[in-house]
């Protein structure tokens, strides 16, 4: 192929035969196809990133510690309800209808997070009181509603968390898993 001898590579990548997946019709090829690999942040792009999230309001710096802690994907983080939560246990229930395999789990959060979030819930008692949505809007147009999954994204990796825009919630629960 270097020399323009051929036009396509002579090694086989691989075979696979529609309808005969599961009967033997997969052949692995002699090249094993490359995967990207996720992106970690070095030491000091941590460092950015928790001094950015430090000047946060305590909703977001939550959010993002249990996106990290427990691997959640983001509508796994905007979905959690308030009965989800055990904090004796210090872990959290992902409700299978929310998961993409549509597998309930139960996942630990660290005690620095813990006591993140027990500072969120007496922050979320001043704008309700009511049992459902554990993130609520704080914005004076949807207060105290439900927090969007968009929303979420538009604050964790918007213009002005500049550090987060190699990074994603998808990109968390890869590097953890």
């Amino acid at each position: 192929m270097e020399d323009g001898q051929r036009d396509s590579n002579p090694v086989g990548r691989g075979r696979s035969t529609p309808g005969r997946r599961h009967r033997g019709g997969h052949e692995r090829g002699l090249v094993p196809r490359l995967t990207k690999l996720p992106w970690i942040p070095t030491e000091q792009q941590w460092l950015d990133i928790l001094a950015v999230a430090a000047a946060e309001p305590v909703r977001n710096r939550v959010m993002l510690a249990l996106a990290y802690d427990a691997a959640l994907r983001r509508e796994e983080l905007c979905s959690l309800r308030t009965d989800d939560l055990d904090p004796a246990h210090r872990t959290l229930r992902v409700r299978a209808e929310m998961t993409k395999n549509r597998l309930e789990r139960v996942v630990p959060y660290s005690a620095p997070t813990g006591v993140l979030l027990s500072g969120y819930l007496a922050h979320r008692a001043t704008s309700s009181r009511a049992r459902g949505p554990l993130f609520l809007s704080e914005s004076r147009r949807n207060h105290a509603q439900p927090l969007s999954l968009w929303t979420w994204s538009r604050s964790s990796a918007g213009s002005h968390w500049p550090p987060m825009s190699r990074d994603s919630p998808r990109t968390r629960r890869d590097t953890s898993a």
